[in-house]
């Protein structure tokens, strides 16, 4: 009878436990991106490199640079990581919520139907579109009205705001699309096309370098901002401090510093739209210092390119630069993270004390018939 009566406790021992097992819930735990990019020890930034001067590929050294790459260094020295910038194809956005990458600096204008897909910091560029034609303006193209020719073959990149513009304006005009920019603008070069719509620094860059090609006409002022996935809230919080240290807390009102200053003059060949020169100085020297870089397989490149110095030759207020120097393998995570990171953990459903009770009480009187 004792076996009968060991086995009976077993078999609803084991009935109360499913019960219980049955009636939990366990919450899955999930880290933020801000916290992968910490533990890993270095941000993962996604570009296609085809948009100079914010972003290409240096052919001598190989590495990505520009004003760009500049940015995405000191938001990575401020975070206290390395870098690792990763080819992505244009546009981003599907690539980024799906973590392929951690942010995306590739020159993006800010728009609503963006903002509706993914999150964006505040604006670190000031941009407008522009139009380029072959030197000389052989068909006189100089406003908007211009570009609504029929038989006008115009050239831009895909997904771009000039694209969203030649679709909203329904223009009659033929529009080539291209997967990179590069495209377009050789296509121009080799008369396949009238005119190529894009960011104006961006042509501006083309017709100083070709002498083929020049800029007649802008329009559309835009704001540059970088693009995280949609509710990474923590991580748009970080980069937003690393610009507001480079150009004051006020979008509306920016102060920008000696450094955003002369990197905006390296790369654009003129002073910010924001610069007040200062007459006490004529030429100022700023080290833009560089985060240590990665490749695709998470391993310390064996030589990171070293900080630039950065000769501004008008009159920036010297003052000292938003980073110092961090050697590689000494840099420490500076980020304040609020970990939404929670355990597996067994929560009871209401009322389940009392059915347990109701068990025990129903195996009492079962107990005593197998004692007889």
């Amino acid at each position: 009878m004792k076996t009968k009566n060991y086995l009976l406790l077993l078999i609803i021992s084991l009935s109360v436990f499913g019960l219980m097992s049955v009636q939990t819930k366990s919450e899955v735990a999930q880290t933020t991106v801000l916290e992968d990019i910490l533990a890993r020890g270095y941000l993962i930034v996604g570009s296609d490199n085809d948009y100079a001067p914010f972003e290409s590929i240096n052919v001598t050294s190989g590495f990505p640079e520009g004003f760009d790459i500049m940015i995405g260094h000191q938001i990575a020295l401020d975070l206290g990581v390395g870098l690792y910038w990763k080819t992505a194809a244009w546009p981003p956005f599907d690539e980024l919520n799906l973590k392929s990458f951690d942010i995306t600096l590739n020159g993006i204008t800010i728009t609503a139907a963006r903002e509706a897909i993914v999150d964006f910091s505040r604006w670190y560029y000031k941009s407008e579109q522009a139009m380029l034609v072959p030197t000389g303006n052989p068909l006189s193209i100089t406003t908007e009205a211009d570009l609504n020719v029929t038989g006008l073959r115009i050239g831009l990149q895909q997904g771009t705001t000039s694209h969203i513009y030649t679709q909203d304006q329904n223009l009659t005009a033929t529009v080539t699309t291209y997967a990179q920019f590069s495209l377009a603008l050789e296509a121009l070069k080799l008369g396949a096309l009238d005119v190529v719509l894009g960011d104006l620094a961006v042509l501006a860059l083309d017709a100083a370098q070709s002498g083929l090609t020049e800029v007649v006409a802008t329009f559309s002022p835009e704001d540059f901002g970088i693009a995280v996935a949609a509710g990474e809230t923590e991580l748009v919080a970080e980069i937003d401090k690393t610009l507001t240290s480079l150009l004051g807390p006020d979008p509306l009102n920016p102060q920008p510093t000696a450094l955003y200053n002369a990197m905006y003059y390296h790369w654009f060949d003129s002073p910010d739209p924001y610069f007040v020169s200062n007459p006490d100085f004529t030429e100022a020297s700023i080290v833009s210092y560089r985060a240590p870089l990665y490749d695709s397989g998470g391993n310390l490149v064996s030589s990171p390119p070293g900080n630039e110095t950065i000769t501004v030759p008008f009159g920036v207020p010297v003052i000292p630069p938003v980073t110092t120097t961090v050697a590689v393998g000494t840099l420490t995570n500076t980020a304040t993270v609020t970990s939404n990171v929670t355990s597996t953990k067994t929560e009871q459903v209401p009322g389940f004390e009392l059915l347990a009770f109701l068990l025990a009480i129903a195996v009492v009187p079962i107990l005593r018939k197998y004692k007889k």
